[in-house]
């Protein structure tokens, strides 16, 4: 389940157009302590590519962390198509035996381009049916990824999708749970802002917004004339 009979040290990855984010999370038995929070810019342009700069950019946090002992990565969800599908049955491994036929028609891009997940978002218990909320992005997305990663000479155990974590992370709260009604997790960065959609404790829909702090800065100096 989730007990854990061996420690264990988790490095979470999240790479921006700009920055790099690292969370050390140390798992013992049945505790998850946030042990270190690093944030480190992408150096500019210097005469390298951009995926050499961001490997020696994961090197340097790796350096400043020490010892662990898994890393995972999350892909952001501006790379990822969304669908929220209603399936006649709750078993999971049936979901995903059929996930991929099911999501196939939906998605701008061929399925056989594509890695596909899911969470489940409502069990129907009454009907033995459920409500799932699929996750699909292109090969390409996830091969550039674990490149950034093979070139500071490591790789990923996990790669997940960003606002799936923030809404499992929201999900853990108790207080946070119980709220009825519709809630809005919002994350806004430099250039895009992600929003999740909730209606009582159930995940919706994600989008995102092209519009972040960079924008906002930019209107704000004009309204001011700075």
């Amino acid at each position: 389940g989730s007990y854990y009979l061996f420690s264990k040290r988790v490095v979470g990855f999240e790479i921006t157009q700009s920055h790099i984010f690292a969370t050390v999370t140390y798992l013992h038995a049945q505790t998850s302590v946030i042990e270190q929070c690093l944030q480190l810019p992408i150096e500019q342009d210097n005469g390298e590519d951009i995926t050499k700069r961001t490997s020696q950019t994961i090197k340097k946090i790796l350096k400043q962390i020490g010892k662990y002992d898994e890393i995972r990565t999350a892909i952001s969800s501006s790379q990822v198509v969304f669908k929220s599908l209603r399936l006649p049955f709750d078993n999971i491994d049936k979901i995903k035996k059929i996930i991929d036929f099911e999501v196939e028609p939906l998605l701008p891009f061929s399925i056989a381009d594509a890695v596909v997940d899911f969470i489940v978002t409502k069990d129907i218990n009454e009907q033995q049916s459920a409500e799932v909320l699929v996750a699909a992005i292109q090969k390409q997305y996830i091969a550039q990824q674990v490149e950034l990663f093979a070139q500071a000479g490591v790789h990923p155990e996990v790669i997940t999708v960003d606002m799936f974590e923030l809404y499992s992370f929201y999900k853990q709260i108790p207080k946070y749970s119980e709220i009825k009604g519709n809630v809005s997790l919002i994350e806004i960065n430099n250039h895009t802002s992600k929003i999740a959609y909730i209606t009582n404790g159930q995940l919706r829909f994600i989008r995102t917004v092209n519009t972040g702090i960079q924008h906002i800065a930019k209107e704000l100096a004009t309204l001011l004339s700075l």
